[in-house]
């Protein structure tokens, strides 16, 4: 009886020792969550794919260790080699999505009014309605995964097209069905208002977001953990980056840029 109650009493000490080492160490766990602070800013280099000119300076930077992610266009022109060279290093590999009619008709000197006249037009006329671009986005999603061996770290698209909200809703979905964990959207905000395709997309941002608080949505996101940084901008919309950069607003920014522009490249490298 006796040796039954002295190991009682040890065990009873023994958890009294555990509990107070548990409460010891909480508030140190704790502090280092809220205190650790994110990187305020995410680097991603679009286009991957486009030209030798953007593949060669896209693996220059990566090599360097300036950016963060990377967007491939899968159709684009790049070697196993180059694709190899991505993979084995420690960038997040994002799909860029494309839409072959409007990137055949679009150019950098279209203006933004023509191009989202022709966007309207194809649109309206059903050349690229939802169904379409829908089974369009999914192929590139498997042409990803037959060239690297594995889904993408996360979705967005040659000129923003996933912002337009019947768009968005797709890349949701082929987020859920692809257990893909990330969308460049900007949880806060697009910032850039001094761009027109920055103010475009901020009006559009805030209309996506009725599909983030949608119930099932919201359940699919939780499930998977579908993320954005909190906000998004073109190093195109900034026209003083080292400004920027040294007061930016509070939270974490993608800041995606495009390597096949010398004067983009170069601003990226010197930092």
């Amino acid at each position: 009886m006796g040796n039954r109650y002295g190991i009682e009493r040890e065990w009873m000490g023994n958890r009294r020792k555990l509990y107070f080492s548990i409460f010891c160490l909480f508030p140190i766990y704790s502090v280092s969550i809220f205190i650790h602070s994110p990187m305020p800013f995410v680097f991603t280099a679009d286009d991957f794919g486009q030209s030798e000119i953007a593949n060669r300076n896209i693996l220059d930077l990566v090599r360097l260790g300036k950016i963060q992610r990377v967007s491939i266009m899968v159709n684009g022109r790049f070697s196993k080699g180059d694709a190899r060279e991505l993979l084995n290093s420690k960038v997040k590999l994002d799909l860029h999505l494309t839409i072959p009619l409007l990137s055949r008709s679009e150019s950098q000197e279209t203006s933004v009014g023509r191009r989202s006249a022709q966007f309207a037009y194809f649109y309206l006329s059903g050349r690229t309605g939802t169904k379409k671009i829908e089974t369009i986005w999914e192929g590139q999603i498997k042409k990803f995964n037959e060239i690297f061996g594995k889904t993408p770290d996360g979705l967005n698209s040659h000129e923003h097209t996933h912002f337009f909200p019947p768009y968005f809703k797709i890349t949701l979905k082929l987020c859920k069905k692809y257990k893909i964990p990330f969308i460049r959207c900007g949880s806060k905000n697009i910032l850039g208002n001094g761009s027109k395709i920055g103010s475009i997309l901020k009006m559009l941002n805030r209309l996506d977001k009725k599909y983030l608080t949608n119930r099932e949505l919201r359940i699919t996101s939780y499930q998977l953990r579908v993320t954005s940084y909190d906000y998004v901008i073109s190093l195109d919309w900034i026209s003083n980056l080292k400004k920027f950069l040294k007061d930016p607003p509070r939270g974490t920014i993608e800041l995606a840029f495009h390597p096949e522009r010398e004067e983009e490249y170069r601003l990226i490298h010197d930092l």
